[in-house]
């Protein structure tokens, strides 16, 4: 049998304020859409919009650090959903360009 791997790197901008909240298990997630443009194949631009979601001390830091319009950068894994329904599950975040408290300074 041959060995599989499947990643997703996304850049793009958040879409609204991340929701943290705790599973039942105790576990610390944190949700969020991802908006990313992309060519067609006719030239124009396109939109595809990617639910996210982050574990742990990552959904913490998520919660903290991003706002609506933030430019991140996510690396993680396809889970299909019902209904075919792509969702990221984050293993790393960047975050892309000023830190939020920065940008509420000036």
């Amino acid at each position: 049998m041959a060995s599989t791997y499947s990643e997703i790197l996304l850049v793009g901008r958040v879409t609204g304020k991340p929701e943290l909240w705790t599973a039942p298990n105790g576990t610390r997630l944190a949700n969020y859409w991802v908006a990313v443009d992309r060519l067609s194949r006719g030239g124009q631009k396109v939109t595809d919009y990617f639910q996210v979601t982050a574990k742990g001390g990552t959904a913490e830091a998520v919660a903290r650090q991003l706002d609506e319009g933030s430019l991140c950068l996510v690396r993680g894994y396809p889970n299909i959903q019902e209904h075919e329904k792509l969702q990221v599950e984050a293993v790393k975040v960047k975050f892309v360009g000023r830190h939020r408290d920065e940008a509420a300074e000036r």
